[in-house]
């Protein structure tokens, strides 16, 4: 067998947990690599070595067959490095930091288009989730069909819904779930609470069938910046809560192991901004926000 040593036991974990956590498991059916894990499993998934040595125990060999699978590790080890020096690596890693850039852009597309027609906002939260004993049989399509029934209805039934966005998430334990925000013309509803209530009952009962839970993050708004509830154009503690909020909702998550495959990311269209004086109260120009000022991991 081959001696000890600290590069060849390490090639030997990272083989052992990525091919079991992206080839082997269900829950690479929702999840890819990243950069890094994929380039490694193009590089050695094909091993006879790392598979018998990670999955069984370490062959017995000859000394020309040792020498044989040695070079072969060392060729393949070089062709991993090789490729993450590819124009292509380096543009697969930015990736997720240019999704980021993009949806928080349209954040606030649709914010400020939402507040340069409504001087007065009433924003709730609500996260979508399933039972702990229903996780396991959700899949991305039922998930995406129930998200689509819950905005459909949301859209008939309340009048004053005047924008929403969401957020796809999923979790070994939670499975999928999304963070959903809705945005109402506070002109026309005052109590958002209730509002979450709803949105959350029809989820849980109606949408899923007794297969959804949920989470009514206005009824529970005990964060440091409260994005949540009523929102006047004029308000700028509020907006510096809503950035927090935009931050959360497109971070970016360059560490991460593995992303959700798909959109997981979605606003309504923007309504256009209007021209021209506007009667009432003096609009004041609020400053600008820009994706530079996140603080990423």
């Amino acid at each position: 067998t081959l001696a000890p040593d600290w590069l060849l036991e390490t090639l030997i974990s990272a083989y052992t947990v990525l091919v079991w956590q992206f080839q082997l498991s269900e829950i690479g059916q929702y999840y890819r690599p990243s950069p890094y894990a994929s380039r490694f499993l193009q590089a050695f998934a094909s091993n006879a070595y790392l598979n018998q040595a990670g999955f069984h125990q370490p062959p017995v060999m000859s000394r020309s067959e040792a020498e044989t699978t040695i070079m072969e590790l060392n060729q393949r080890l070089h062709t991993w490095y090789r490729t993450m020096n590819e124009p292509s690596f380096k543009y697969e890693l930015g990736r997720n930091r240019r999704n980021s850039e993009k949806n928080y852009k349209r954040f606030w597309t649709l914010l400020d288009a939402l507040q340069a027609n409504y001087s007065r906002l009433q924003i709730v939260r609500v996260d979508c989730e399933y039972t702990q004993a229903d996780t396991a049989t959700i899949n991305h399509d039922t998930a995406s069909h129930h998200r689509e029934q819950l905005f459909r209805q949301v859209r008939d039934r309340y009048p004053a819904l005047v924008g929403y966005l969401w957020k796809l998430e999923w979790g070994p334990k939670t499975g999928f779930h999304y963070h959903c925000i809705f945005f109402f013309n506070g002109h026309q509803v005052r109590k958002d609470v209730t509002l979450g209530e709803q949105i959350g009952m029809l989820w849980a009962r109606q949408i899923t069938g007794g297969q959804g839970r949920y989470f009514n993050c206005n009824r529970n708004a005990c964060y440091r910046h409260n994005a949540l509830g009523e929102c006047n154009y004029h308000d700028a503690e509020k907006r510096v809560a809503l950035d927090h909020l935009a931050k959360y909702l497109t971070k970016v998550d360059e560490q991460i192991v593995m992303i959700t495959q798909g959109r997981t990311f979605q606003t309504s269209k923007a309504p256009a901004i209007p021209e021209g004086p506007r009667p009432g109260r003096p609009r004041q120009r609020l400053p600008s926000l820009s994706f530079s000022e996140i603080d990423c991991p």
